[in-house]
């Protein structure tokens, strides 16, 4: 009885799981049809886009791997083509970021070099070296991959490695041979700067850990002698500063200034001058973290001879029933003055525990000309000043009180002033520089002529490039408010508000360290707006519209 029973249960068992195999057969299938028909459309899209890049209809082969990679957004075939199609269409930044998602080892050695090539464009010269290596000697790009990776590796100061590879650059076009003997002498005299100070590039790292060991087992055992030798030999890290070296110099300046049409003025400054730079730095006690506080005195002596000669012509205009007519008249000037000055400057600085830099200090101005007493004038000034250093960014603010003395010593005008200083190191040699400055005018002398306050703003973009030269572009602006001339011919006392623009290109060169050049062209417009506004036209008179000046200085500095 029990049989036909157990046989039962089995049979309806049977029953009851035949629809549920079935079931997950058919969705088993379904998955693997699925997966079938992706990897066939994947192969199926890829397949017309390569057509489309071996015809070079790049453009049109783009709009194929985009809707790939929508679909299939891993597939490594596709956004390697994608990346080299977007390179022969000169696309940098968007091939760049497409190489970027690739493994350079399993990239072919023409893909290699593309690889390479869009990211030294985009300054990422660590990647595009490792690229640049991977090019074997024989093949068609090894030579050109040899000069740009010689030159990223010179980016990432390595030099024996870029060297190496630009001597193996041999076969360049005309261009980039020229280049290449540039950046080889480069590279030597980087070299031999390095040998000469006794710093060895792949050394210098542990040469500074060894010396700061040495230091600090030292410190606990130095005898009072050794402690003013340390003192002598601080460096300090803030903002401040003390030089010690003389000058000797020749300037050059050529000047053309127009006054609105009303007369023309031609200068010719040349000044030769002597100025000496010294004084003591003392470290003060005061630390936070590596930084410590200081004490300095600037002292500074200058003497100075000036020629200055030139050419004044005037127009003057009569006008009448019958006509206008301009009557020229020239007038020519020759002067030479010589002057001596002396400043001394003292100020003392701390460190902060917020890696910012406060300091205090002022100046002590006066200027002799023909070196005597009677005629001398000067300034005398005080300042605030807070700022901030972090690597490749610089920050300060700074308040300043300054008053201008007569031959008494006595203050015929104050100044207050605002300064915020911006810097930027966007490379190892390029950099920008910013500031924006108020001044607020307080004449005790109420005869004297000027503005009641003036703002001005300046940029500076600077760009050091091989042997010591630096090339730069400056940009600034000035609004002074409320001028007031107070005895202008028939109109007595009037007042002005300008604004000044004024660009500046100049290229400086300090080849060795014991002499410096420097030459500079500076075009300056500069509006009024005059009250009351009969008076305009007498006050742009002896106002400057269109101002050029050429400036070239020769030095030989001496350090101690």
């Amino acid at each position: 009885m029990r049989l036909p029973l157990i046989t039962w249960h089995i049979g309806l068992s049977l029953f009851i799981a035949a629809p549920t195999m079935a079931i997950a057969k058919t969705k088993s299938s379904r998955s693997s049809g699925k997966q079938q028909v992706s990897k066939a459309n994947v192969r199926k899209m890829f397949a017309a886009g390569l057509a489309l890049f071996k015809a070079r209809k790049f453009n049109q082969a783009l709009i194929v791997f985009d809707r790939t990679l929508r679909q299939f957004p891993n597939h490594q075939p596709t956004i390697q083509l994608f990346a080299k199609a977007l390179y022969r269409l000169d696309r940098i930044p968007e091939s760049y970021q497409m190489f970027s998602k690739l493994n350079l080892n399993s990239l072919d050695i023409e893909t290699s070099y593309e690889y390479a090539l869009s990211h030294f464009w985009m300054r990422q010269y660590q990647p595009a070296l490792a690229g640049f290596q991977r090019i074997p000697e024989g093949n068609a790009l090894f030579d050109l991959a040899n000069y740009y990776g010689g030159i990223a590796a010179l980016k990432l100061t390595r030099l024996l490695e870029a060297e190496t590879m630009i001597e193996k650059a041999v076969v360049l076009p005309l261009k980039l041979a020229k280049s290449r003997k540039n950046y080889l002498k480069h590279i030597q005299a980087l070299k031999l700067l390095y040998e000469k100070k006794g710093l060895a590039l792949d050394r210098q790292k542990e040469k500074k850990r060894i010396e700061a060991a040495i230091k600090k087992e030292r410190a606990v055992r130095l005898s009072s002698k050794e402690t003013k030798k340390a003192v002598k030999d601080y460096k300090h890290q803030g903002f401040e500063a003390v030089d010690n070296r003389a000058e000797l110099g020749i300037n050059f300046k050529n000047q053309l200034i127009d006054r609105h049409g009303f007369s023309e003025e031609t200068n010719t400054i040349r000044t030769t001058y002597f100025q000496f730079l010294g004084g003591p730095l003392i470290s003060l006690p005061y630390k936070t973290g590596s930084d410590q506080a200081a004490l300095g005195l600037q002292i500074t002596g200058r003497a100075e001879e000036q020629l200055v000669e030139g050419k004044e012509q005037r127009n003057v205009q009569s006008d009448d029933l019958e006509d206008i007519r301009r009557i020229e008249t020239t007038k020519e000037t020759r002067e030479l003055t010589k002057y001596g000055s002396f400043i001394l400057r003292p100020w003392i600085e701390f460190p902060t525990p917020i890696r910012a830099w406060l300091s205090m200090g002022g100046s002590i101005n006066f200027i002799y000309p023909d070196f005597e007493r009677k005629d001398r004038t000067g300034t005398r000034s005080g300042y605030l000043r807070v700022g901030s250093k972090v690597p490749g960014k610089k920050f300060a603010a700074k308040y300043q009180y300054g008053e201008v003395l007569n031959s008494d010593s006595k203050k015929i005008t104050a100044v207050n002033t605002f300064l915020f200083i911006w810097n930027f190191e966007f490379t190892e040699y390029l950099g920008l520089d910013v500031s924006l400055k108020h001044d607020f005018f307080v004449y005790d002398d109420l005869a004297i002529d000027g503005p009641a306050s003036a703002t001005s703003f300046s940029t500076d973009l600077w760009d050091e490039i091989p042997f010591g030269f630096t090339i730069g572009a400056k940009l600034s602006g000035q609004y002074q408010s409320e001028f007031f001339i107070h005895d202008l011919p028939d109109h007595g006392e009037v007042s002005a508000n300008g604004q000044t623009y004024t660009g500046k290109a100049y290229l400086l060169a300090e080849p060795i360290e014991w002499f410096s050049a420097e030459i500079s062209q500076q075009v300056q417009k500069t509006t009024w707006i005059v009250t009351p506004s009969e008076a305009e036209e007498p006050f742009q008179r002896y106002q400057p519209d269109w101002q050029q000046t050429f400036v070239g200085q020769v030095s030989l500095n001496l350090l101690f």
